[in-house]
């Protein structure tokens, strides 16, 4: 069994206090799922925090346990679509549908000789996804000469 930390983005504080509450919803009330209707995280920070959480949302760290991943290359069989087979998760690499906007947030399969440009995982069981940490980020953190900090995805965490 495979464990990894991923980032999950949230759209709204209410739906956040779901998830503490509840526990995650099956993805087909809210959304029919691009990579297939399960939750999904992502090992990118800056990618969750810009496509899912947007302005008003909430940004967890995950912690995500699965067996075997299915390796997506197209998503035309898995748009609203349980787990693929026996795989538990599926694996996508993604890239921009617009490679020069910035602020694109509709992202595909990456294309056959391209470089991704991020990764999605998807899992299909609310228990294979713990919600760990909520995490705040902000574009700018001054600094004192006693501070260190680093750069993440172009937010600064304090070490």
């Amino acid at each position: 069994m495979s464990q990894l930390f991923l980032w999950h983005g949230i759209s709204s504080q209410a739906s956040f206090q779901g998830v503490i509450s509840t526990g995650f919803a099956n993805l087909a009330t809210t959304d029919p799922g691009f990579f297939g209707k399960g939750i999904y995280g992502t090992t990118d920070v800056e990618y969750a925090n810009r496509v899912y959480v947007k302005s008003s949302g909430v940004l967890v760290l995950n912690k995500v346990a699965y067996l075997s991943g299915f390796p997506v290359i197209k998503t035309d069989k898995l748009n609203g679509s349980a787990n693929y087979g026996n795989y538990d998760a599926h694996f996508v690499l993604v890239s921009p549908n617009n490679p020069n906007d910035p602020l694109e947030v509709n992202y595909y399969p990456t294309l056959p000789n391209r470089l991704p440009t991020y990764t999605e995982l998807v899992v299909f069981h609310q228990a294979a996804s713990l919600p760990c940490y909520r995490v705040e980020l902000q574009p700018s953190l001054p600094i004192s000469p006693a501070e260190q900090a680093y750069e993440v995805g172009g937010f600064w965490c304090k070490l």
